[in-house]
Formats: structure tokens, C-alpha cells, sequence
């Protein structure tokens, strides 16, 4: 039985000069899973005993069902997806009814497939134009694996293993070269078509044809794709008055690369049936409507674009791990995720798309914008120079190079860049304003115009004693100020010391008796008091709104001003700026403030890790007591861990983007400016208490325990820079109290007894790590923490304290270079037993 194919639906010209590509039956183990992951429990074969049994079996199963074979007829419907590079995606939907039937002439055995359109019943046209790719001729696939075919392509056994509790061989094939054999794919208008090679699935008791994978043999000149596969998954359906089941089309994905983009098409079938006289067919199973991972990243390129990144992000990186060699997938992955404020992920993610798909301008580009918001000047060059040479149309890549280049001092080749971008754009009126800002600069000689600028450090210094209480009457020459252990000369000095003499519970005069003398007074002090809603438990928030109304209605007013603010996934100003301090007060009764209370995480969080718990404990007592549910309860593990972590991460990057927003909305006044942070504390590590106790129950897992654990080291240092360039000091108050050993509680977690030391290790230093972060958010401001005490009035009066009395030291830097490091300041009063609190540091680089 010889099966020809009738091609009627695709023509693809120009195909000239073929490269062959590596045939799939010379992978090796390692090369089969890194390029299909869902191998990844095969038992790989050791030799190729078992083929000739394979393929006689699958072969002659295949003989009867076509024998057998009806006029068929099945519901098709048809998601096709366009990505264009480095843009945006735009989809159709199309419904067709799928016709496979018998068109033989004399002995040969031809299988026509072709589409109708349901309305009309007429055979339905391929386009003459289509930003589509529509392939069919997928029942035709299976003629690769019948007897009198199989001398026409090279086959070896991969190995077994088992999918929804069958036994499923995996057996890789490739079309020689020469075969007369057509295949499904036409690159010519005579009617050639292309060499495949791919992979099949069969079940080993039956030798049923379950799936079958193929892809172009060579790479071909004029052809207009770089690669081209189809994945076809079959159904055994019975059919009415049919003998035996048919092997039919089940669901068939296609995908093409193309200089320009991506295609991708999903056919869905239902409704089989023998075809009847009027086209019409019968019932059958309902189409599989599982999102396959390019509608995954199709869904969330929709969210990213909608301004919706945090939505986004876990749909694109569910398609990442479905299609892990995607460039495609991880570039919008990282879009989104530098949408989000996570720049180390968005760098990482370009990174191992570029290892994919290294000749990738538009991905260049991008990373170097990644880079340039690092303030990694350098690298952000060189990318921008090989996106300039992979894109050399690009207006975008120039005006991005000159940018970088202007930053770091080359202004000749960065007016270059900007009249580059210019000449490709004419009409850009930004182009051209940075063209002639920099022409004027350079002159032209060229040469860059002679500047001189004397950049002070302004250090804010508290001086306490044992007691904790504030030391007044230090001169200038009490202190030493050194810069990466380098002792500067300071060359300005105040004191601020107000005398806040009031106690916390003390009388409050009424605003109005002194109201006309405090607004003369100008205002030299603002107090922004942050009430973190994101992070912060319900029994937290209702502490902290408690000592934040005892402490405002103690204030007097003066000559500071006060600011409510609540932040979490977004930024709400409870109260704005005023110097009357009960009126902030009040705004703590207020429906804003009440609503807020609803943002709280904490609780879900902890509730989410809990759950995971017991997922872990039923994993555990399924595999220590050998219960056939072991690896199924496994495999989910490290998905649901790094589920836990995507979704903290994201939360804990928009909660520091809109701490980073109120800080830079701070950092324009000149008075003394403190931010009173009040939270439960947030994690720097997101999904370490997860990844840790995976690896506690099962240490086989320890790296994808720790393989994905980033500390979001670039993200917290945005915010800190900024405070401690702009003097703005950062207290920490924490609203959990008193730590306590059992902070998560043992039975929150429902763990064993073996495990319990595991869990509780893990949720103490989970609690360690909340309390970490506000430590080191103060360290790096000069600001105080306050924490691991029920009294969150005296943490807060300190805090303003701490706003009333200080000093202020300058010197200009011994170190001239703005090169963008870290200098590490400390102060010291020397003679006297002081305890100094000051920003640890800066970060010299140009305003």
C-alpha cells in the first residue's frame, strides 16, 4: 500500500541551494531533552533491539486503519497567531470543517485532505495574501511510518516512558536525501516539497501512532522561512459503522520563523464523524482547549500592552517553560518584567534569548536599555553598537547610541549617533534637538567645551548617647568624615537642634490659636509617614494606625510639615502636605485609609506557603510509603515554588517602584526630609522560604531550589541611592512587635513531625529576612530601624525626633571621578562616647 499525498491548501516558492541540519536520530540523550523538555523522564534506550518490532507493529496497525478508513469529516477550528519581532502580535480565529478522504486512482492508496467552509459546505481557497501561515495534510504524516515507506528514511529508538499511565515508546526518524517520498510542506511551483525530520510517539502494547513531530531537513535558500514545524497529536475515535477506530488529527500546532517574526497556528478537531452526501458529520469528543504556550505569550503580550505587567508575567513565563528555547517568549518575558521594575530578570531573560537567537537586534537594543537603567553605561554601548550593525535602519538604536555616548563623555561619536538618527527620521523633533544641543556644545573644532564643577557631599548626622538621647553642642571640629577610609576636610557645618521637649501622650494646643505665626514660619522639616499596605498584616496595619494617630495628635504645630501616604501595589496620599498635624491624624478615620486595608497581602502569602506545606507533606508520605502518586505529587513541586516566587516578586516590585516614586517626588525639597517607613517588612530573596523548604523535603530538587533565587539587589538599590543622593533619611518601623520562635505556627503547615525542624527553620529566618530588608532600607539612609518591640509610638516619636535634632556636615570628595561606584562614608566624633548614625554611603555619578 503506497500512500500519496494530494496537495491542494499551500504553495511556498523559491526554494534553491539546501543545508542540511542535524537529523534528530543522531541526538544524543542530553540534546533530545534540552530540545523537547517533556522528555525528560525517558528511559533512554540502550541499544536498537526493539525498533524492527516498533515499527512492524505501528506499521501494520497503520495499514488496517487506512484500509478501514472512511470519508471523514471534523470540526476544525483555527487560532492563528503573527509576533512580530521585537513588536506586537495580532491573531484571527477561523472555523472549518476538516475532510480526510479516500482519492485513490487504481491500486495507489491517495488520502485527500481539505477544508469547507461550514456555511456554504464549499471547499474552501487559500488566500492569495495572508499574514498567516496555514498548513494541513496532517493525516498524511502518518505515511512516514508504513511498511512500504520506511526504507526512505532513518530511524532509531530513543526509549520509554510512561504519559497518563501508558507506556509510550519515542522513536526519532529522518528523511534521506533524494527520497521520492512527498511531504506535507511545498517549496516549489513544480510541486516539491521539503525533507522532514522529527520524532514519533507510539504506544508500545498497541503500536498506535499517538503524536509525531516534524521539521524542515535542510535549511533552504529562498525559502521563506528559517524554521518550520508541525506537532500533530492523534485520537483514536470510533466511528458509526466504521471497523476498528481511526487514527484522526486531535490537535496540530505549526510554527514558523521568519527574518521579520514568528507564525503560529493551533488546529483544534471535534465533532468527528463519516462524512454524509451533504458534507455534514456527527458528534465526538470536544476540542482540547488547553492554552499552548504561544497563546500563553500572546495572552500576556495583550496584558503588558494594556499596562498590565504584573498580569502579564506569569503568562509569559508559563510559556517560557513550555517552550524554553524561544527567544521570542523570553524577550517579551523580559519587556514585561522591566515593565515591572525587575531589571536583573528582564537582563537575564534577554540574555538566554540572545543565546538563542545571538543575530537579534531589536533584543540588543533592549538589553542595552536594561543596561543603561543599571547605569551600566559601558555594556549598554556595545550592545547598542551590535544592534546598530544588525538593524542599520534603525533611528531608535542611533538616537539610544548617542544617548549612552554623551553619558560617557563621547560627544563627537555620540553628535554622530544623533545625526544618524536624524538623517533616518527627519521629522523626529527630538532627534534633532539632541543633534543640535551636542553640536552646539562640541563647537566646530569638535571638541567638548571645558567644565568645571565642584560636586559637595552633604552627610546628615545624629549624635546619641548610651541612653539613647540626643548629644547637642558638637562644633565642626568634634568630627572626622572619611570616603572609602580616606579622611576628607568637611567644608560646611550646622546643627539643628529644635528641642522637641514634648512627651509622647502630651496636650496638643488647637491649630487655630497659633495658626497665622506657624504659617510665616518657613517650613524646615517634612515628615513623610509611609504606611506600607502591601506587606503589612491586618493586626499590623490596625497597630500602626493606632500609634501613628498618639504620635500626630502629640505634635505641635511649626515649622514641619506632614504627608500620610499608603503604599503598596500603587500609591494613595492620605494626606497632603500640612503643618497642622491633626489633620493628618484624622485622615487615619477617613473610607481612603479604610479601603487600603483591604490591599494586605500578608495574609494570602502566609496562607499560600502553608498550602505549600502540605504539598509537600502528602509529596513526602507518597514517596516514603511508596505510593503510585509519589512523582505525579513531585513533579508539581518545583512549578508551585516557583510560582510562590514570580508572584512575590512581582508584588515586591511594584511595591519598590512606588517607594522609589514617592522618594524621588521627596527628593526635590530642600529641607530636612525624613520618610517614616511602617511595615511588616518585605523579602529582598521573593519565594526563598519556598525554595528552602523544597529543598528540606526533597534535596534531589536543591537546584531548582536555588537555581532561580535572585535577591533584587539593582531594585532596592534604586531606591536607596536616590535617598541617600537626595539626604533623605529613611526610618524603619517595624509593626510586628516582639518576634516570637513560633511566628509562623507549627500548624499552619500541618508538617510531620520529621519535617518540623525544616519548617520552622524556614519561617523563622523567613521572618529574619522581613525584618533584614527594613534593617538594611535605614542602614543605607542613615536612618533608624526600630523594631522587635510591641511600642510602635516610641518608635515613631524617635523617628520625628531624629528630624529635629541633627547636623549637617559637607566636604567636597578627594575622589574627582564620577565613575558610578559606591563611596562608603563614615563619621566619626572623636574624644567622646557618641553613637553616630549617618547614610552609609553614595553613589558617584552625574545628576
Amino acid at each position: 500500500m503506497r500512500l500519496a499525498i494530494l496537495t491542494v491548501w499551500l504553495m511556498l516558492a523559491g526554494a534553491q541551494a539546501q543545508t542540511p541540519v542535524k537529523p534528530f536520530p543522531q541526538y544524543d540523550g542530553a540534546e533530545l531533552v534540552h530540545r523537547f523538555p517533556e522528555l525528560a523522564g525517558i528511559q533512554f534506550a540502550s541499544g536498537e533491539g526493539e525498533l524492527a518490532g516498533l515499527l512492524r507493529l505501528a506499521g501494520q496497525g497503520l495499514e488496517r486503519m487506512l484500509a478501514g478508513l472512511p470519508a471523514v469529516s471534523a470540526g476544525e477550528e483555527i487560532h492563528e497567531l503573527r509576533f512580530e519581532r521585537a513588536g506586537g502580535v495580532e491573531g484571527r480565529m477561523e472555523d472549518y470543517r476538516y475532510i480526510v478522504r479516500d482519492a485513490s486512482r487504481g491500486a495507489e492508496l491517495v488520502l485527500e485532505e481539505f477544508r469547507v467552509v461550514p456555511a456554504t459546505r464549499a471547499r474552501a481557497a487559500p488566500p492569495a495574501e495572508s499574514s498567516f501561515l496555514l498548513l494541513g495534510h496532517f493525516e498524511a504524516l502518518l505515511s512516514y511510518l508504513l511498511p512500504e515507506n520506511r526504507g526512505q528514511s532513518d530511524f532509531r529508538y530513543a526509549g520509554r516512558l510512561t504519559e497518563a499511565g501508558a507506556d509510550v515508546a519515542v522513536i526519532a526518524f529522518a528523511q534521506h536525501a533524494g527520497s521520492s517520498l512527498r511531504s506535507h510542506v511545498v517549496t516549489g511551483a513544480a510541486g516539491q516539497t521539503a525533507r522532514i525530520h522529527g520524532l514519533v510517539w507510539l504506544d508500545a502494547a498497541s503500536g498506535r501512532i499517538l503524536r509525531i513531530h516534524a521539521e524542515l531537513a535542510d535549511q533552504i535558500e529562498g525559502f521563506p522561512f528559517e524554521t518550520l514545524s508541525t506537532d500533530v497529536v492523534f485520537r483514536a475515535v470510533g466511528l458509526s459503522g466504521a471497523s476498528g477506530s481511526a487514527w484522526l488529527p486531535a490537535r496540530a500546532t505549526v510554527h514558523g520563523q521568519f527574518a521579520g517574526g514568528e507564525v503560529h497556528s493551533i488546529h483544534r478537531f471535534r465533532d468527528y464523524g463519516i462524512l454524509d452526501q451533504d458534507g455534514a458529520a456527527g458528534t465526538g469528543p470536544p476540542a482540547d482547549a488547553t492554552e499552548d504556550a504561544f497563546e500563553l505569550l500572546a495572552r500576556g503580550i495583550g496584558l503588558e500592552q494594556a499596562h498590565k505587567p504584573a498580569e502579564a508575567v506569569p503568562a509569559m513565563r508559563a510559556s517560557v517553560r513550555l517552550e524554553p528555547e524561544s527567544a521570542l517568549a523570553r524577550f517579551h518575558l523580559a519587556v514585561a518584567l522591566n515593565s515591572t521594575g525587575d531589571l536583573r530578570g528582564a537582563e537575564a531573560e534577554i540574555r538566554e534569548g540572545l543565546k538563542r537567537r545571538p543575530e537579534d537586534g531589536p533584543a540588543h537594543n533592549f538589553l542595552a536599555v536594561v543596561l543603561m537603567k543599571q547605569g551600566d553605561l559601558k555594556a549598554a554601548s556595545e550592545e547598542l553598537r551590535i544592534s546598530a550593525r544588525l538593524q542599520p535602519r534603525s533611528a531608535v538604536v542611533q538616537f539610544n547610541l548617542g544617548q549612552v555616548l554623551e553619558k560617557v563623555g563621547k560627544a563627537e561619536e555620540a553628535a554622530a549617533a544623533y545625526r544618524a538618527a536624524s538623517a533616518l527620521e527627519p521629522g523626529n523633533a527630538e532627534y534633532r534637538t539632541h543633534q543640535e544641543r551636542l553640536e552646539r556644545r562640541t563647537g566646530a573644532g569638535g571638541q567638548d567645551t571645558l567644565r568645571v564643577e565642584v560636586r559637595q557631599v552633604l552627610v546628615p548626622v545624629i549624635a546619641t548617647n548610651r541612653e539613647g538621647h540626643h548629644v547637642t553642642g558638637l562644633k565642626q571640629a568634634d568630627f572626622h568624615v572619611f570616603e572609602d577610609g580616606v579622611e576628607q576636610k568637611i567644608t560646611s557645618f550646622s546643627s539643628e537642634s529644635v528641642g522637641a521637649e514634648m512627651e509622647s501622650g502630651g496636650k496638643t494646643e488647637a491649630p487655630s490659636s497659633n495658626a497665622s505665626a506657624v504659617e510665616r514660619n518657613p517650613i524646615r522639616r517634612t515628615y513623610v509617614l509611609c504606611i506600607d499596605t502591601l506587606h503589612t498584616s491586618m493586626e499590623g496595619l490596625a497597630n500602626a494606625r493606632a500609634a501613628v494617630e498618639k504620635v500626630l495628635r502629640a505634635e505641635r504645630p511649626g515649622d514641619a510639615q506632614y504627608i500620610l501616604a499608603a503604599v503598596g501595589s500603587t500609591t494613595e496620599i492620605l494626606a497632603n502636605a500640612t503643618r497642622d498635624p491633626v489633620l493628618v491624624s484624622q485622615a487615619l478615620d477617613e473610607r481612603k485609609f479604610r479601603a487600603r486595608l483591604m490591599d494586605s497581602r500578608r495574609g494570602s502569602i502566609d496562607v499560600e506557603l502553608s498550602q505549600f506545606i502540605r504539598s509537600l507533606d502528602e509529596a513526602r508520605s507518597a514517596c516514603d510509603t511508596g505510593s503510585a502518586s509519589c512523582q505525579g505529587r513531585k513533579r508539581s513541586l518545583p512549578m508551585e515554588a516557583e510560582r510562590i516566587s514570580t508572584q512575590e516578586r512581582v508584588y515586591n516590585l511594584l511595591f519598590l517602584r512606588q517607594l522609589h516614586n514617592l522618594v524621588e517626588q521627596l527628593s526635590h525639597g530642600n529641607d530636612r526630609r525624613t520618610l517614616v517607613l511602617i511595615s511588616d517588612g518585605f523579602e529582598l530573596v521573593p519565594g526563598k522560604a519556598a525554595r528552602t523548604l523544597l529543598n528540606a523535603y526533597f534535596p534531589e530538587f536543591r537546584f531548582a531550589a536555588l537555581g532561580t533565587v535572585d535577591r533584587m539587589q539593582a531594585e532596592f538599590d534604586q531606591v536607596v541611592r536616590l535617598a541617600a543622593r537626595s539626604n533623605i533619611t529613611i526610618d524603619t518601623v517595624d509593626t510586628r512587635g516582639v518576634y516570637t520562635q513560633g511566628y509562623f505556627q507549627a500548624s499552619n503547615g500541618g508538617s510531620g513531625a520529621a519535617m518540623m525542624p525544616a519548617v520552622l527553620g524556614a519561617m523563622n529566618q523567613s521572618a529574619s529576612d522581613l525584618r533584614a530588608a527594613l534593617l538594611e532600607v535605614a542602614a543605607a539612609t542613615g536612618g533608624l530601624a526600630f523594631s522587635n518591640n510591641n511600642d510602635l509610638q516610641a518608635g515613631l516619636t524617635r523617628a520625628l525626633a531624629d528630624g529635629r535634632e541633627y547636623y549637617m556636615l559637607g566636604y567636597i570628595s578627594s575622589n574627582e571621578k564620577l565613575d558610578g561606584t559606591f563611596r562608603a562614608i563614615q563619621v566619626q566624633v572623636r574624644g567622646q562616647r557618641v553613637k553616630v548614625q549617618a547614610k552609609k554611603g553614595y553613589w558617584a555619578m552625574e545628576q
